[in-house]
């Protein structure tokens, strides 16, 4: 009963995680319409900092000397990865790009393997496999510029998110939240000095809150959960809200396309999450 109990939790914070990522990459597609990809990749990851910073202050959190192997590692990498992600949000639809990040679960799974020993049963990398397929099903593979640095993206992240487990071993979830979002943000300012984003406060607002929340409880879902299983919700229930949001809010089409897709990623996520332990 406790470990069905442990199981239902991982995947509740998996799934809440994921829903939040879908909010934030539609809250980020409407920033970048009204502001440079650069001052709303740096504006965003300070304002992060500073909820991480008064979070970290008010728990007394901690790292050892030994997590800046891995947060240095994690800063870096995603450095990279936010400025590449707001240029793709920029240059492509919004359910576009999404698609390209979906490839992350397959390549999580095998940074869980190599970083981890996480080891995904045949039906798990089936799983995985049908949700790229049913990601890349929605919009064709298309060479784009967007979609091409969605996949670079993919293939960044699916590197960090092992890391985040192993820096998460050293240090307290606020601290490492704090060094990655507050870090990242220090380090393009410095490097950039974009103004901050004007006539866009509601979508900056919204960016900065359902960031936080999303990438809080990320770091929540990889203590509990395999890389590759993590990924795999992420992806797939942030594509389906791409495809939601990107319809309502930014009036993108839905084709028939889209809906097969999204069968086979809903497929897919089954057999991952019924394939073997996700524990």
């Amino acid at each position: 009963l406790a470990k069905r109990s442990d199981t239902m939790l991982a995947y509740a914070v998996a799934l809440a995680a994921s829903l939040a990522w879908g909010g934030f990459d539609a809250a980020r597609k409407g920033l970048v319409e009204r502001a440079s990809p650069t001052a709303a990749a740096v504006w965003v990851n300070l304002a992060q900092g500073l909820v991480f910073l008064v979070w970290a202050l008010a728990t007394r959190g901690e790292a050892k000397p030994s997590y800046w192997v891995f947060g240095g590692s994690v800063f870096a990498l995603q450095l990279a990865a936010n400025v590449l992600l707001f240029r793709a949000f920029a240059t492509a639809p919004l359910s576009s790009v999404v698609s390209a990040l979906s490839l992350t679960p397959v390549f999580a799974a095998g940074t869980g393997l190599l970083f981890l020993n996480e080891r995904f049963e045949a039906l798990q990398w089936l799983g995985a496999s049908l949700v790229v397929a049913g990601a890349l099903a929605m919009h064709g593979v298309r060479v784009e510029r967007g979609a091409l640095l969605g996949v670079a993206v993919a293939a960044i992240w699916s590197v960090t998110t092992a890391l985040d487990k192993l820096a998460l071993e050293h240090a307290s979830l606020s601290v490492h939240a704090l060094v990655q979002s507050g870090g990242v943000g220090l380090a393009l300012l410095l490097w950039a000095r974009p103004a901050p984003p004007r006539g866009a406060a509601s979508w900056f607002g919204g960016a900065v809150l359902i960031g936080c929340g999303a990438l809080a409880l990320q770091l929540w879902a990889v203590q509990l959960l395999f890389v590759g299983v993590v990924e795999t919700l992420k992806r797939t229930v942030g594509l389906l809200s791409a495809v939601v949001l990107g319809r309502v809010v930014f009036k993108e089409g839905v084709t028939r396309r889209a809906l097969a897709g999204a069968i086979l990623m809903v497929g897919g996520t089954a057999l991952l999450i019924l394939g073997g332990s996700p524990l």
